[in-house]
């Protein structure tokens, strides 16, 4: 699944976009915007290579390695983001260890944080911090971190106290 041709590089190039609102370790995601296929919970981006059909998130991670892996290895999204072909977000992981790791994201979708006012955001794969006043929702931010969610919070609330 290495390109052929630069042509070949542009053309996949071409079917992704930068993500405002998914991202991995500080870097964004690179979201397929071209074929797709799949479940409601489980699309891929497709992408012709070599005269067949590829998973695009397969073809980035063999281009940005220069190498082919088989096809019974598999590709984890650390950024939990089926779409992303950002292969600093993919990691080589047995079948076991992907079904494992979709488990945990799975668990993360209505988790609760230890923090009051954090939950977690499925949207934006980040923990989200909101805190009422006066009957309102006001959004402090999303973080990578639930614990700095969880400090957030706190700060709004000593400042709402002090005011």
């Amino acid at each position: 699944m290495i390109f052929e041709s630069d042509l070949q590089r542009e053309n996949f190039n071409a079917k992704w976009v930068i993500s405002e609102t998914s991202s991995y370790d500080g870097t964004p995601c690179h979201e397929w915007i071209a074929a797709k296929t799949g479940s409601p919970n489980k699309v891929y981006g497709y992408f012709w290579i070599n005269n067949g059909m590829s998973r695009a998130h397969r073809v980035a991670w063999c281009n940005y390695h220069d190498e082919t892996i088989p096809s019974d290895v598999h590709l984890n999204h650390k950024c939990n983001n089926k779409l992303c072909v950002n292969p600093l977000h993919l990691e080589i992981t047995s079948n076991r260890e992907n079904v494992l790791l979709g488990r945990v994201s799975l668990l993360k979708e209505n988790k609760q944080s230890q923090y009051p006012g954090v939950t977690w955001s499925n949207h934006r794969n980040r923990w989200r911090a909101r805190i009422y006043i006066d009957g309102k929702e006001r959004l402090l931010g999303y973080f990578l971190d639930e614990k700095e969610a969880g400090e957030a919070y706190e700060r709004a609330r000593k400042s709402r106290k002090e005011s």
